[in-house]
């Protein structure tokens, strides 16, 4: 067979299961017809010590603003990234009225953490429905896109304010489904939403679509599903925490309405919580056996990204501590805010423990307690957050639910286990474990709750 080109030399690492080798790659037409010992071509690249593999296909993004105005989705294609799946949460760039413009480019900024200002130069706004948007993008892409029409987008535009006020009355959800028709006609990838309570808006209010009944959501994914084609995006209420039973029931009717895929967020592992991952592969694969292709996307890296004051970052949004705090004005915000005590794993402490005691007690402030992995500021590093020492204590073996229902990181989310400290008066407990040196963090905080209580008892 003659090729058009031929990739010799590289290591072939081509998804099927196959083990990596040293193969040839023959492209004919411009599709992969054969893989290797290969000659016969017009083209040959050396692809010696490279690896040759399929592209990358990342299925949450956000890049629809700026595919706008760059075709190439930078950065991810320098990482080997060659479809991209935008519109996520909920938030897309269209639909959208000329007058909220400014109101788009700053809901991005605040929950995506997207530069305003690169937006406001940017986005060349040449659209004002979700057709127009992707005919904008015909012809000039240079990686391979696909965009869910975003819920809060489509109450903004259909109900102006009022949809970060109210549930939409049926004439208004109507004109949504309408909106959903056209998208979905015109190559849209699905529908998304989202009531997850980490979603909050420029103005610190929840986005619009955290205003709709689950009637409203479930409405028009049914509508999305209409044409047979496309998947949905959502986020429940308790994603976070791994959804409880009656969001699960709920991502089982969506799939059954809309007859669409349903692609989630919140289920995963976690280390040393693997009994909550069985439960998770469990409800899905229950959720199968009834009909519903229910799929969770997980990460494959500690939730590690960098920030500054002076942009802000909505990364720790859950922590409603961390909200008040964002909202200070600067001078404010460079006080002391919360008292840092760092401790190692496993190896110790850098401070004594009587001393770490008398300063939670003493503190006016939240302490962070910083664990770092074997002394090092690694990437698993995590912390705690104990909330002012002399609040009401909670009772026994109370959940933390509705204080803090967001914990940070990717460690151990059974906070149950430091409920010494909220029977103690350390309320609104936010903890972190790495996996490295979990088992050696525990008891050293139980130790510490017990003293607390004994030098609180004179």
């Amino acid at each position: 067979m003659s090729f058009d080109t031929i990739i010799r030399g590289g290591t072939v690492v081509d998804g099927s299961g196959l083990p990596k080798r040293k193969a040839d790659v023959g492209i004919k037409g411009g599709v992969v017809t054969d893989i290797g010992r290969l000659s016969g071509a017009r083209q040959t690249v050396d692809a010696d010590g490279l690896v040759v593999m399929p592209g990358i296909i990342d299925v949450h993004t956000h890049y629809d603003p700026q595919l706008s105005f760059d075709p190439y989705a930078t950065s991810s294609c320098f990482h080997g990234v060659t479809s991209v799946v935008a519109g996520n949460c909920g938030y897309s760039i269209a639909p959208c009225a000329r007058k909220d413009h400014e109101w788009l480019t700053e809901l991005f900024a605040k929950v995506e953490g997207m530069s305003p200002n690169v937006l406001r130069e940017g986005v060349p706004w040449g659209w004002e429905t979700f057709p127009s948007f992707l005919k904008s993008l015909d012809g000039r892409l240079g990686i391979n896109a696909a965009s869910y029409v975003g819920h809060s987008a489509l109450r903004r535009f259909v109900m102006g304010e009022a949809a970060s006020e109210r549930a939409a009355t049926a004439d208004e959800l109507e004109r949504m489904r309408a909106l959903v028709r056209e998208a979905m006609a015109a190559g849209a990838a699905g529908f998304s939403s989202s009531h997850a309570p980490t979603h909050v808006d420029q103005h610190g209010r929840p986005v619009p679509s955290r205003h709709a009944s689950f009637d409203e959501v479930a409405a028009l994914a049914e509508t999305a599903g209409e044409g047979g084609a496309g998947s949905i995006a959502f986020l429940a209420e308790t994603a976070v925490q791994g959804y409880d039973a009656r969001d699960r029931q709920r991502l089982v009717e969506l799939a059954h309405r809309s007859g669409l895929p349903v692609v989630v967020q919140g289920m995963g592992f976690r280390p040393g919580a693997r009994e909550r991952w069985d439960d998770q592969t469990r409800f899905l694969a229950e959720a199968r056996d009834q009909g519903a292709a229910i799929y969770s996307m997980l990460r494959t890296q500690p939730f590690m990204r960098p920030f500054n004051w002076r942009r802000g970052t909505s990364l720790y949004d859950g922590v409603f501590h961390w909200r008040d705090l964002c909202a200070l004005a600067e001078a404010e915000r460079n006080k002391d805010q919360a008292l840092l005590i760092e401790m190692n794993t496993p190896g110790g402490l850098l401070d004594s423990t009587r001393n770490i005691i008398e300063k939670i007690l003493a503190s006016p402030v939240p302490v962070i307690i910083y664990v770092t992995p074997s002394g090092s500021r690694a990437a698993s590093a995590g912390f705690f957050i104990l909330q002012s020492a002399d609040v009401a204590a909670m009772a026994p073996g109370t959940n933390t639910g509705a204080a803090h229902p967001v914990t940070l990181g990717g460690g151990p989310e059974d906070i149950g286990k430091l409920r010494r400290f909220r029977e103690l008066g350390v309320a609104r407990v936010n903890a972190t474990l790495p996996a490295e040196g979990a088992d050696q963090i525990l008891p050293i905080l139980d130790r510490w709750a017990k003293l607390i209580g004994q030098m609180r008892a004179g």
